[in-house]
């Protein structure tokens, strides 16, 4: 592993940290971690001193609490088997670890839930459309055997492609049918072991098969991959769990997506902040804790709801929208794949409940099939013209070129190029200039 790159890292998460307040902190359902929160984008049993990997300077941590000289309370990740004591059991746990072994591990969700699943990780079923891409971005395609999530062909077209990963029934949650399929894949999986893991969003994700999914054994990892630090976290940990060159990416890619947040809160840090309301979904209002609003505060937005929750709420009339009047942008995220999407169509469609606002002509749809990050820049370029000019092209090609390559071959000319082959953003000026 590349020490550089870890300091970087580690250096990159504190600046956006102490500016967005948006520290992965996680209580565990054991006592040893619900006394103290775990600070770390890496919450794996064995990651003793907290940082973005487990190796030697775990081991030395481990070897420290078990010897007295620090207390398990302080670093509750060293107790590696989670059985409320720090041997030598430990100290030969973490070494399979650290030599990248078959084992059992223990991680910590983003629901807080302790799962125990087999590393590598291997078999895995993903569920939502926010999910697919975190692991074909990481290079983690190989480890998929199935998912649920709404079409997106260019976008998805790594999984779409590959025979041996299938396409479940449903958009966003398992139902009767891809249950049953579920249980069929993870039936002829039995001699590796069966599914790995199902990766989900929430509850919600799991239809009504929660019970079913425990009963079969078939550990459940909870991600929040529509909020950019969870979605930057996941892929890190996800990663990690996946191992040999997934877990290199996965490192790469967590350091990229810190330098892009570092660059924006640098940049925006001295200026006045502009207000922003986010929208999903065309006339629904992102609430305080929303992955939207989020995204929009990352980008250096000054978010105005007064909403409580993580969802969004819709607006219920078409003069709903003027409670908001007098903020500067309203920035709604609109899945459109990697294609040119109908700029008058999605306007048309969608903005009308909104002419009511004092900030119509400054109305912005963000295509949301696009990279977690690259949305963060596209927003800051929207508010912040004269500081981020074309810096939404460069974050997006970037990471089209680095870690989604396979869309390239999607191209005629077998080249992506985020300028002229989708739409990635739609301005009031586009859909007029579209209309005449």
């Amino acid at each position: 592993m590349d020490n550089n790159k870890v300091i970087s890292i580690i250096v990159v998460a504190v600046v956006v940290v102490a500016a967005l307040g948006a520290f992965f902190i996680l209580k565990g359902n054991d006592d040893s971690v619900s006394r103290d929160s775990v600070k770390t984008s890496l919450p794996i049993y064995g990651n003793a001193n907290g940082d973005y990997t487990i190796d030697d300077s775990d081991r030395e941590t481990i070897k420290k609490v078990m010897d007295g000289d620090l207390l398990l309370k302080d670093y509750p990740l060293a107790d590696v088997n989670r059985d409320g004591k720090v041997n030598e059991t430990d100290i030969t746990l973490v070494d399979k670890i650290i030599k990248r072994e078959p084992t059992t591990l223990f991680l910590i969700d983003h629901e807080d839930n302790v799962i125990s699943i087999q590393y590598p990780l291997k078999n895995i079923i993903a569920i939502n459309s926010d999910m697919v891409p975190m692991i074909t971005q990481i290079g983690g395609t190989g480890a998929m055997v199935a998912y649920i999530a709404s079409s997106y062909p260019i976008q998805q077209s790594a999984v779409i492609k590959n025979d041996k990963i299938t396409k479940l029934t449903g958009s966003r949650a398992i139902e009767e049918g891809s249950y049953k399929k579920l249980i069929e894949i993870d039936s002829g999986l039995g001699s590796e072991g069966g599914v790995g893991a199902v990766l989900a969003m929430n509850d919600a994700a799991l239809g009504n098969y929660k019970n079913d999914l425990a009963a079969a054994g078939i550990p459940v990892i909870k991600i929040k991959s529509s909020e950019p630090m969870n979605f930057i976290d996941g892929a890190l940990t996800v990663g990690f769990l996946i191992g040999g060159n997934c877990e290199k990416k996965s490192l790469d890619y967590t350091t990229d997506c810190y330098n892009v947040l570092r660059n924006i809160e640098e940049k925006t840090g001295s200026v006045s902040k502009k207000t922003c309301l986010a929208l999903s979904m065309g006339i629904y209002v992102a609430q305080k804790d929303s992955a939207y609003t989020k995204m929009s505060e990352m980008a250096g937005g000054k978010n105005i709801t007064d909403l409580s929750g993580t969802s969004s709420a819709k607006l219920n009339s078409p003069e709903a929208i003027t409670k908001y009047d007098g903020v500067q942008y309203i920035l709604s995220f609109r899945t459109m794949d990697y294609v040119s999407a109908d700029v008058v169509g999605v306007w048309d469609a969608y903005a009308g409940d909104l002419k009511a606002s004092s900030s119509y002509q400054n109305l912005v749809y963000i295509n949301a099939a696009m990279p977690v990050i690259a949305r963060v820049a596209y927003a800051a370029e929207v508010m912040y013209p004269d500081i981020f000019s074309g810096y939404g092209n460069e974050v997006f090609q970037k990471f089209v070129d680095t870690y989604e390559p396979y869309v390239h071959a999607e191209m005629p000319d077998g080249h992506f190029d985020v300028k002229t082959d989708l739409t990635t953003i739609i301005t009031y000026e586009m859909y007029r200039s579209a209309k005449t």
